[in-house]
């Protein structure tokens, strides 16, 4: 797991954008880290925002600056609307071809809107498995 502050895009490390964390991934299966519906899904396929039961936003951002791709090295398990859950593969990521173009694979996931005073506890696991909880919103 990587904090939000050493990833390579300022938005994401300044938080402006919500408080998370990154993960250097060892596959290019992206899965559901939490249960909802998905509630938005780039047509670029480089980020996806999942709503869970309680109104609560999780957002994946796939990769670094991967916008500029336009969808290269992506494809999509999932369509906006779809309930998914924890695990639930999502997107696919070519990392072979991310890496020959220099891009970062990494995995940003973050929560872009938490209503106060909550706020994400995040795992002090280094290394991370399908399933595994990575943060856990608590008040």
């Amino acid at each position: 797991m990587i904090p939000l502050e050493k990833v390579g895009d300022r938005g994401f490390a300044s938080g402006i954008i919500g408080d998370g964390l990154a993960i250097a991934p060892e596959s290019g299966l992206v899965s559901a880290p939490v249960s909802g519906t998905v509630s938005v899904l780039f047509g670029t396929m480089h980020a996806i925002m999942i709503t869970d039961e309680s109104g609560i936003n999780v957002l994946l951002h796939l990769g670094v600056n991967t916008v500029a791709l336009r969808g290269r090295y992506f494809e999509s398990h999932v369509r906006r609307g779809d309930f998914v859950k924890i695990g639930d593969p999502l997107i696919t990521m070519d990392l072979a071809g991310l890496t020959a173009e220099d891009f970062d694979p990494a995995v940003l996931v973050v929560f872009p809107e938490l209503p106060e005073p909550a706020f994400p506890e995040k795992t002090e696991v280094r290394h991370v498995e399908r399933g595994d909880r990575l943060m856990l919103v608590c008040e």
